[in-house]
């Protein structure tokens, strides 16, 4: 099956795999954590308080008989709800109005959040008066409540006090308003029909020998009579029918923020959105982080887990300002019981089992860019296969930029390396060099050839590799990155067993995935991955490399060290 990468086959993520992510985030993760709760410890102690009063008043459960009566005489249907009559009154703009005049809004210092709206229609002053003050009703009863809003205790008190007060004036005027009008409509008819009695020719007669008609001018007059004078008097009547229950006091706590749930939910947003947020970034990054995210790009089984050479006990073992050149890594006693150490022994284990029915001769370590670590890999691996008493030979098949002699610190001329033996230019015994007295020889590359890929691709470069099995047990071979150019691409059909090797934290899954097709394309023998300078102190592998043997860090034991090395060199 076509390999995919972490991107593009992760439908799922395990709990394994994110506890990894966050793991190797945890300081991104506690850096949102404190931003947001720090967030939210400003807008709780330095956020302009709110505090909420409650006001609430009861209102009559019917109209009054009077409404009742208009209805009667203009011949029009009861209906509607007066709660629901209420409820809109008491949020009109009138007792917004009310409210503005009685407490001075807009000048007032007691309520600041008002002071700067200087709109000449008060429009802008009467809508933020009406977003601070919310009118409610409990179901199935007459009792509405007001809940008013403000920065102090006593402001909030007062506002919601004035405004069910308001809300009771409005009602009264207009309850008034209403039974002037219907005094104006009574009155009316009473004339009306005064006169009709009146103009009656037959009024006498009429009582001696009463007809119907005459009878029911008669009673609608004594009623509107009786009317008349109660609408006369509910017109003069200061009372709606609305009392308050419960006045508003200025409230103890704070609506809001309330400092303890706002801390909480500080933590919580930052906890949550940490997570998501490291997530999410561990995609974007894609970046190879251990072993399982190479064998999710590649498909390839993980061979090696290569600690960072310059960190010895999941510590830093040198200073920022002290150089540590890499050739004093090729067999220094100074890394000899060391993680980094210990692991190509496991890399040379597991390589050499990898494949037990077919014998591994030239085989090497390809990256898929540049500084990933692929010379140095290669070279301690010959190191390591040079250990086990076989013969082994080094490579640098570079031939775009070549390092092995830098790093074994060899001088070298154009006459010696790689492109002058496949050119017929030399004898190898002429420039292979032995490494103190380990099993290993090293082919430097002193010459940079204008078509490394031909050279390498050639039948003459397939020719000196079988040649060479004949004089040596193993030969590694250090090649050009794979993405870049097709160097490498091209050599891997020569060998036995290819590894494709990642850094850690540098390379990308979908470079190491491209990588990887590229060498599948060829057919190469692609035997496996590793993956390079794991930083011990952020990855969860641990330190299972034998540690706490090995030598101290005092400058007498460096530079007793160092010199054996350079001896070895030399």
């Amino acid at each position: 099956m076509e390999s995919q990468t972490i991107l593009e086959n992760d439908a799922e993520i395990d709990f394994k795999e994110v506890s990894r992510v966050l793991y190797h985030h945890r300081f991104f993760v506690l850096k949102v954590v404190l931003g947001c709760f720090v967030l939210a410890a400003l807008y709780a102690f330095l956020w302009p308080p709110t505090f909420e009063a409650v006001t609430t008043v009861k209102v009559p459960e019917s109209t009054q008989s009077t409404s009742n009566a208009i209805r009667q005489l203009a011949m029009m249907p009861t209906g509607g709800d007066p709660i629901e009559t209420y409820l809109q009154i008491a949020q009109a703009r009138s007792v917004a109005e009310y409210t503005i005049q009685k407490l001075k809004l807009g000048s007032n210092t007691e309520f600041p959040e008002y002071l700067h709206f200087n709109d000449p229609t008060g429009q802008k002053l009467i809508r933020a008066l009406q977003k601070n003050v919310k009118v409610g009703n409990a179901k199935q009863s007459n009792v509405i409540t007001v809940q008013a809003d403000a920065g102090t205790p006593s402001a909030a008190a007062q506002l919601a006090n004035t405004w069910a007060e308001g809300f009771i004036q409005v009602n009264l005027e207009l309850s008034r308003e209403s039974a002037q009008n219907r005094y104006q409509f009574i009155h009316e008819q009473l004339t009306e029909m005064k006169q009709k009695l009146v103009s009656d020719e037959a009024l006498e007669k009429n009582y001696l020998d009463p007809t119907h008609e005459a009878q029911a001018d008669e009673i609608n007059y004594k009623w509107l009579l009786e009317q008349d004078q109660e609408a006369r008097i509910a017109a003069n009547v200061d009372d709606s029918g609305i009392v308050v229950m419960d006045a508003a006091r200025p409230p103890d706590l704070r609506l809001k923020p309330k400092i303890g749930l706002t801390l909480v939910l500080g933590l919580m947003v930052g906890l949550f959105g940490g997570i998501v947020l490291a997530l999410l970034r561990e995609k974007m990054q894609d970046r190879v982080k251990q072993e399982d995210d190479i064998q999710r790009a590649t498909n390839l089984t993980p061979l090696a887990i290569i600690p960072n050479f310059r960190q010895k006990d999941g510590k830093d073992a040198f200073s920022t300002t002290e150089r540590f050149s890499p050739k004093y890594l090729i067999d220094n006693p100074y890394f000899e019981f060391s993680a980094y150490r210990e692991s190509f022994k496991v890399f040379r284990t597991n390589l050499t089992f990898s494949h037990v029915d077919q014998k591994l001769q030239a085989i090497s370590v390809f990256s898929s860019n540049p500084e990933e670590g692929k010379t140095l890999v290669n070279s301690d691996l010959a190191l390591s296969l040079s250990h086990t008493g076989k013969k082994v030979l080094l490579i640098d098949a570079d031939l775009r930029k070549p390092s092995i002699s830098i790093l074994f610190g060899l001088k070298v001329d154009k006459t010696i390396g790689l492109p002058m033996l496949l050119a017929g230019k030399g004898d190898i015994e002429d420039m292979i060099v032995k490494f103190g007295p380990e099993n290993l020889w090293v082919l430097p590359n002193g010459f940079i050839p204008p078509n490394p890929a031909e050279l390498l691709g050639s039948s003459t470069m397939k020719k000196l590799i079988q040649d060479l099995k004949r004089e040596f047990d193993y030969i590694v071979i250090d090649g050009a990155p794979i993405l870049p150019v097709t160097d490498s691409v091209v050599l891997a059909t020569y060998l036995d067993g290819v590894v494709l090797m990642g850094r850690y934290d540098k390379t990308r899954r979908s470079e190491i995935h491209r990588a990887a097709k590229l060498l599948q394309a060829v057919n190469a023998p692609v035997l496996g991955s590793a993956l390079n300078c794991v930083d011990m102190n952020r990855s969860s592998y641990g330190y299972g490399y034998g540690y706490g043997y090995g030598y101290g860090y005092g400058h007498d034991a460096k530079q007793k060290n160092d010199q054996v090395t350079l001896n070895k060199l030399n």
